[in-house]
């Protein structure tokens, strides 16, 4: 037996690109450039609001895809977004067994702030 759901209904009208209203007040922002320091592979980021801070999280490695060394990192931003931290490492293989630290995914949960984050 196999159970389907509807994720979306059909007879709603899909708006292409063109369509879409960019809400007042809407901005772009470069958080990192993944360009500037020895970690050019940049993949995977995360944001959640947390006590009216902003966290984004993402994994860096120097050149390709899980290849040498893989890390999470972060900023943070205490103004919505205008403006952000230095870049700080939240995962990091100390150990030197080759961990790699893939996907971080933030969430708030009664308060408190998490990261769940996968090791390969």
């Amino acid at each position: 037996m196999t159970n389907s759901y509807t994720l979306w209904n059909p007879e709603v009208h899909v708006p292409t690109r063109d369509e879409l209203v960019r809400p007042d007040g809407a901005w772009d922002v470069l958080v990192h450039h993944a360009n500037t320091d020895r970690y050019h592979f940049l993949h995977d980021t995360s944001v959640a609001m947390h006590n009216g801070v902003l966290h984004t999280a993402w994994y860096n490695c120097p050149d390709r895809e899980i290849q040498d060394e893989s890390l999470i990192r972060g900023r943070r931003s205490s103004d919505g977004g205008r403006t952000w931290s230095d870049v700080e490492t939240i995962a990091k293989d100390e150990t030197g067994e080759g961990l790699h630290y893939v996907p971080p995914q933030l969430f708030t949960s009664d308060g408190t702030l998490y990261s769940l984050i996968g090791i390969m």
